[in-house]
């Protein structure tokens, strides 16, 4: 585990930064509070991350603000979002286009083994394989 606390953990799982969110209510204060967290640990490596909010229920206009903006984007070559149903991937998709427009792939999905199969054709392998 990289870090983990009550609100969110981050941990490395086959070359993706996997963030799983512990909570019910996304605020811009939190969102913020994640945002400086991945930078604080990743520094400026360029990375693929999962984000898993399986839990959420409900995110503020201004928490969806606070993810589309630039810093929220630094060091990230593609994102995948775990939901529960394909109704919430699709609602989630629309909020995206509106208030994330980015050029980073971010893809919503509700099963976690299609979105890590999809983030890791985003990992970056050096000259030597590695």
């Amino acid at each position: 585990m990289l870090y983990s606390d009550e609100n969110l953990s981050f941990y490395w799982q086959e070359g993706i930064l996997m963030c799983d969110w512990h909570i019910e209510h996304g605020s811009y204060e939190f969102v913020d509070y994640g945002i400086k967290k991945r930078l604080e640990l990743t520094g400026d490596k360029q990375i693929v991350m999962l984000s898993d909010i399986r839990k959420l229920k409900t995110t503020t206009r201004e928490a969806r603000q606070r993810m589309a903006a630039e810093d929220g984007q630094i060091g990230l070559l593609a994102v995948g979002v775990v939901m529960n149903s394909k109704l919430q991937a699709t609602i989630f998709n629309f909020f995206m286009k509106i208030n994330f427009p980015s050029t980073i792939p971010t893809k919503v999905f509700s099963n976690k083994e299609d979105a890590i199969l999809w983030c890791k054709s985003f990992i970056k392998t050096e000259p030597n394989g590695q």
